[in-house]
């Protein structure tokens, strides 16, 4: 049972590490709008984005 809970507490963790990335990427796409960057932060950002729920889905499935 101590296994199963280390291993929530990290995919815990490891999804707000991912919030903290996808609000720095919304931050820096509403500052960027409209710019020749934008494009390139929207592709990233999606990629960001997949990887998180990823890890939502994994700690998900193991409550």
């Amino acid at each position: 049972a101590v296994q199963a809970d280390e291993e929530l507490a990290v995919l815990a963790e490891a999804e707000r590490g991912e919030d903290v990335i996808k609000e720095k990427y919304e931050d820096v796409m509403r500052r960027a709008a409209g710019s020749a960057v934008n494009s390139l932060l929207l592709d990233q950002y999606a990629s960001v984005k997949e990887d998180h729920d990823t890890i939502r889905d994994m700690r998900d499935a193991r409550r």
